[in-house]
């Protein structure tokens, strides 16, 4: 197979193939040119890793409680807003504890998410890459929030 054969192979394939990857994998791959970094962030790889490792299956989440698989609260989402569903921002800003009563419109929603999004947190894309980057880090705390113990579902 060529240089040239491998760039007009469709994206449903690349995909395909890319499925086969861990997550270091995906991630070498992401970097070696535009079409692949654009197939390595399609949302179904990293709605995967996030399903199999907020499940227990890696030593990181050894003892940690099982993530539900949605949207992770601690993301940065403004630079995918446009794509979250009205189910997915409402999801978000519960577990945010943001009061969603008497926010009707869906822009309304989206003002909520961007006015709470943490500052401190990189805008990854697509979201389940953000969810994924999110829970990585969650691996790694030894420490929770009085609002993050009385809002997680045990």
């Amino acid at each position: 197979m060529t240089e040239t054969t491998i760039k007009v192979l469709p994206r449903e394939i690349l995909i395909s193939i890319f499925s086969y990857l861990d997550m270091k994998e995906l991630l070498n791959c992401s970097e070696a040119c535009q079409l692949w970094n654009n197939v390595a962030n399609d949302n179904s790889f990293y709605k995967k890793f996030w399903y199999i490792w907020s499940h227990n299956s890696n030593r990181r989440w050894k003892g940690k409680w099982r993530m539900a698989l949605e949207l992770h609260p601690r993301c940065n989402y403004s630079r995918i807003i446009d794509t979250l569903s009205v189910k997915e921002i409402k999801s978000v800003l519960k577990k945010r504890l943001i009061p969603i009563k008497g926010l009707l419109e869906k822009s309304e929603l989206k003002k909520a998410l961007l006015d709470s999004d943490p500052k401190d947190q990189i805008a990854y894309f697509p979201k389940w890459k953000a969810s994924f980057v999110a829970a990585e880090k969650d691996s790694k705390r030894t420490a929770i929030t009085k609002e993050e113990l009385c809002t997680t579902e045990w």
